[in-house]
């Protein structure tokens, strides 16, 4: 699912994963993240107000959060794309100077 409606960031050590979606999965999800990986619940915001749906977008922004989040979603991973896996793996891993936005 992230792979398609994902998207992370980073810059200035400033990091951020988010997730848009529908409010009842990105409920469902938050759940269990924060029981699975201890993270803390995050208020959804409404991307797009003018549109009048149930579209969220969920996210967290700390560089703890990320971490755990890179594991729990490529860790024993077959299917991702190799694209976002390796962008996030360099903004995590390697401290690149360089700003990254990845859809």
């Amino acid at each position: 699912y992230f792979d398609g409606d994902g998207n992370i960031y980073a810059k200035n050590k400033r990091y951020q994963w988010s997730l848009v979606g529908n409010e009842q999965f990105l409920t469902q999800l938050q759940l269990i993240m924060m029981k699975d990986l201890k993270l803390i619940k995050n208020k959804m915001q409404i991307p797009w107000p003018e549109r009048n749906n149930n579209i969220r977008r969920l996210r967290w922004s700390s560089y703890l959060a990320m971490i755990k989040i890179y594991h729990y979603m490529y860790d024993d991973s077959v299917v991702h794309l190799d694209r976002k896996k390796s962008i996030l793996k360099i903004i995590l891993f390697q401290q690149s100077k360089c700003t990254y936005r990845q859809s």
